[in-house]
């Protein structure tokens, strides 16, 4: 890996990402360097498993908010509906109508 940067330590570090290449240049250097980098063999994770890890982490909060808005759909209005009430020919209704 290699580390530029204009702010602190540019240095460039081997594949296991712990032992350092050839010298860092600090901010008081005003210079190029030139390494060989190493190269890692083998494959990542993402490579051997593939995408679904990208898919699930679309896929759970899409499938979250899915619910989440089903159950408010459903959910019973507030308040419990009032007691029908009698009117003046003895039929049934609600209050409000």
């Amino acid at each position: 890996m290699v580390h530029a940067t204009l702010t602190g330590t540019s240095a460039v570090y081997g594949p296991g990402g712990g032992e350092k290449v050839g010298a860092p240049l600090g901010t008081d250097v005003s210079a190029a360097a030139v390494f060989d980098v190493p190269l890692t063999t083998g494959t990542t994770l993402h490579v051997r498993v593939g995408d679904w890890a990208v898919y699930a982490a679309l896929a759970l909060p899409a499938g979250l908010g899915a619910a989440e808005g089903l159950r408010l759909l459903r959910r019973p209005a507030p308040g419990s509906p009032a007691a029908l009430a009698r009117t003046a020919r003895g039929w049934p209704a609600r209050p409000g109508r």
